[in-house]
């Protein structure tokens, strides 16, 4: 199905061209071209809010860069149209990481707060500011687009916005529907365990907020070029919100919800187009019911009725044979983990005192000791959730100490956490995926065109059996924690007693031979601690 889902995406856009050649008049033109408009603006709104979980409410302002983008560069420089539309994408794109660089240092409502503030000051800039923007009164004379100098006709606009919403759901289905998607999921869920497996929270949120702002932006300078007019009405903030209704009524999450969105909120509101006081009641009702009675949606109650029937007729698992992994070369002589003087204070407080060990590639060591000696600092300095105020770490001759978790996770060093984070919205499969995530060499651009398939079908052939043994054997629920640990690389660290206990199975498995070597804590009364080795 993953390959014929291009076709019927190709069927359903001619069939919807074809409707739209019969449909003569207009009006109903207009609004088949504002459902393409919308479409781009929700899907690229679906990646930040639904993927990524980032409230924004100022996508009206990316609407307004794109849109004044295109009409400024067509009118007062005389740029060809087509060209105008590519580079208002880009100016849009600019615009998104402009809000985003400073807007994710905060998070839940302040974020929200801060998209609205970016929101308004672009409305009032393009009320205001005349001299440039035209304010009221507008801008005239914007370049349509045309082919062969013929500028295109309402039919033709819609052909155009059909064919541009179905590239754009094929790019973003190609780019969600892998390692980038994971990524934007686990953002949602637990950005700290994210950071551990090798996300780079900041730099994904951002990604996402260009996503989000280049599509918005497209949606403006369209409608700018089909109108051949601008003006300050068409920026305020009930387009924002509009925009947000697209996403949460159609269902957020959901590659479809945005379609579903701007198809049916469209429509109505069209029909509320003679009544405008009316239409912020039913927007506000429209929102309130999809946040309480819908929370994933339109998409989302269909999704989960198709899902109860699937369930309801599925044969039961099959269990499948135990595999036994291939032994990694190791050099047992080999330095991994250095620690030398290394401290942590939490004020008048310090867990971690004067630490100083070394760990040697092949063996499986413990870390032992009561409640508040420092186990999980040390193991958070390590792989790079907390900063230590002193001293040194070194992986394999490197200088961690002080690196942020995604860079650490990059270079080997995996871990698990006391209290389990696995990531709820991801299946078991995709969480233990999502462990290989900074090992998979697929960038933006080869997940956006698909380049990446060949190398991802023999990366699942090459690691299928490890696979079978995680989905079928009779595991507890923690484990697949410890398998995305697993999965990482060279050095792992469980968080808690199980799943180092369940891990010594599997290193025994993966690095052949091992031994143990236990270390334990030695705490003092002044609840500093110390790295010993028993002989």
């Amino acid at each position: 199905m993953r390959f014929l889902h291009p076709f019927v995406v190709a069927a359903v856009s001619i069939a919807a061209a074809a409707l739209a050649s019969v449909v003569g008049n207009d009006y109903y033109l207009r609004i088949g071209f504002m459902m393409c408009v919308y479409y781009l603006c929700a899907a690229g709104m679906n990646v930040l809010v639904g993927y990524a979980g980032q409230k924004s409410l100022g996508q009206a302002g990316l609407f307004a860069a794109g849109a004044y983008g295109a009409a400024l560069l067509s009118t007062s420089f005389d740029l060809n149209a087509w060209l105008a539309l590519a580079a208002a994408a880009v100016i849009a794109g600019l615009c998104g990481v402009l809000i985003a660089w400073p807007s994710l240092r905060v998070r839940g409502p302040y974020l929200a707060m801060v998209t609205l503030a970016f929101g308004i000051v672009v409305e009032k800039l393009v009320s205001e500011w005349t001299d440039v923007f035209g304010g009221a009164e507008g801008i005239y004379n914007i370049k349509p687009l045309s082919l062969a100098g013929i500028p295109f006709s309402n039919l033709q606009w819609v052909w155009f916005g059909i064919a541009l919403a179905a590239v754009i759901h094929l790019l973003l289905r190609n780019l969600l529907c892998g390692r980038f998607g994971r990524a934007f999921l686990s953002l949602q869920a637990d950005e700290i365990a994210a950071e551990s497996v090798g996300v780079s929270v900041y730099r994904y949120k951002i990604l996402a907020f260009v996503i989000a702002a280049v599509t918005c932006g497209i949606a403006g300078a369209m409608v700018a070029q089909q109108n051949q007019y601008l003006n300050s009405d068409f920026i305020s903030f009930q387009l924002s919100i509009f925009i947000l209704l697209l996403v949460l009524f159609g269902g957020s999450g959901s590659l479809y919800g945005p379609l579903i969105g701007a198809v049916s909120l469209t429509l109505i509101d069209a029909m509320l187009a003679r009544w405008p006081a009316i239409q912020h009641f039913a927007y506000g009702g429209l929102l309130l019911f999809a946040l309480y009675a819908m929370p994933n949606g339109v998409a989302g109650l269909f999704g989960g009725f198709f899902a109860r029937r699937s369930a309801d007729g599925a044969e039961p698992a099959v269990k499948q044979p135990a595999v036994t992994l291939a032994a990694r070369e190791i050099d047992h002589s080999r330095s991994l983990l250095e620690v030398a003087s290394l401290s942590k204070n939490f004020g008048g407080v310090r867990p971690a005192n004067d630490v100083t060990f070394r760990l040697q590639s092949g063996h499986v060591h413990a870390l032992i000791g009561p409640n508040g000696a420092g186990k999980s600092t040390m193991i958070n300095m390590i792989s790079g959730v907390l900063t230590p105020s002193s001293g040194r770490i070194a992986f394999l001759g490197n200088e961690i100490g002080g690196l942020e978790s995604h860079g650490i996770c990059r270079l080997g060093v995996g871990r698990t956490f006391q209290n389990l984070r696995l990531f709820a919205s991801l299946s078991v499969l995709e969480n233990v995926l999502l462990g290989q995530h900074c090992r998979m060499k697929n960038g933006f651009w080869a997940s956006l065109f698909r380049r990446h398939v060949g190398k991802k079908k023999r990366l699942m052939h090459e690691l299928s059996p490890f696979f079978l043994h995680l989905v079928y054997a009779s595991w507890r629920r923690c484990r697949p924690e410890v398998c995305r640990m697993a999965f990482n690389g060279v050095l792992n660290l469980p968080g808690r007693s199980q799943p180092s206990r369940n891990f010594c199975c599997l290193t025994s498995q993966q690095l052949g031979s091992t031994r143990k070597k236990r270390l334990s804590w030695a705490s003092s009364s002044s609840t500093s601690a110390s790295w010993a080795s028993p002989s």
